[in-house]
């Protein structure tokens, strides 16, 4: 019996590290690719990510205007790669006066939300760092 508490209370005792370690592989850190120039941004912040150790896994989107040779790489740099189709928000007019109509296409990343393989998603832009 542990002194102060009462018979009926529990006890949450501390994780084993094969427990840490399940949880941390639910978890990802996910990115955008539309093109190869943001590729190489998101290859860029997976190499910072990997510089400081971190504990949770590597996703990227990607559309299929990233290149086969920048695929490559990407799935050396990230643990899961996943191609999807490109949406588009078509307000030409609105990013016309944005004069930024690059940046119809960035629903694309809504896509973070089919890795159902992953409990939790934090979604960091490719040109983040």
């Amino acid at each position: 019996m542990v002194v102060g508490l009462k018979p009926d209370s529990t006890v949450d005792l501390p994780r084993t590290w094969a427990q840490w370690r399940s949880e941390m592989d639910q978890q990802a850190y996910v990115t955008c690719a539309t093109n190869d120039s943001y590729a190489l941004g998101a290859l860029v912040l997976a190499q910072s990510l990997r510089n400081v150790k971190t504990s949770r896994k590597l996703a990227i989107i990607i559309t299929p205007d990233v290149s086969d040779k920048i695929k490559g790489l990407l799935k050396n740099a990230f643990d899961v790669v996943k191609i999807v189709d490109v949406l588009d928000s078509k307000d030409e007019a609105n990013l016309a006066l944005l004069t930024r109509p690059d940046l119809g296409i960035t629903f694309t990343k809504f896509h973070c939300w089919s890795l159902t393989q992953f409990q939790k998603c934090v979604f960091l832009d490719a040109d983040i760092i």
